[in-house]
């Protein structure tokens, strides 16, 4: 239906969330479809980006129309089981306070470094291109809720939402 790249879309999202959670003290982060063995009686985080409903919101063609793609980030917290909520509690706040309802910025760089590692501008933005990026609003975050089974066992879990959706002009 629409040109948006939805991988730019998600870049967004994940790129945001592992450069806050790089900072210090430093979670862990996996995303869809990477193999992660977590360290035991360790905290690490989950991002799941998924896409929904796409609509065209005006009845141009393919130029001169505006169209919106919507998503979910489900973000899955792991703690070490049996210490409490707090630790979970407190990565979870970090999150909270990164995606609280917003605009994610439309133009974004980043640096890649020989070694793969990126170095973070200044701005804190860090993307690969300079590509410009549709406009991705962010809705308040819903969670963290508790995860009664947590996958894997072993871990307290708690999982948090983020809804979002992008705009594009044609």
């Amino acid at each position: 239906m629409a040109s948006i790249d939805q991988n730019l879309i998600r870049s967004v999202i994940e790129d945001k969330l592992a450069v806050e959670l790089a900072a210090s003290p430093a979670v862990p982060v996996v995303f869809h479809n990477q193999p992660y063995i977590p360290t035991p009686n360790d905290s690490w985080v989950q991002c799941l980006t998924s896409f929904g409903q796409s609509q065209y919101l005006t009845l141009g063609g393919e130029t001169d129309s505006s169209n919106s793609i919507i998503g979910i980030t489900a973000i899955n917290v792991f703690t070490p089981k049996g210490v409490g909520s707090g630790a979970n509690l407190d990565i979870c706040s970090r999150i909270r306070d990164l995606f609280n309802r917003g605009i994610l910025t439309r133009y974004i760089y980043r640096l890649l470094l020989e070694d793969g590692s990126f170095l973070l501008l200044e701005d804190g933005s860090y993307f690969l291109s300079d590509e410009a990026l549709p406009e991705v609003h962010i809705d308040a975050p819903i969670g963290p809720d508790i995860v009664r089974s947590p996958a894997p066992e072993g871990y307290f879990q708690t999982q948090m939402r983020i809804t979002f959706e992008a705009f594009e002009d044609l």
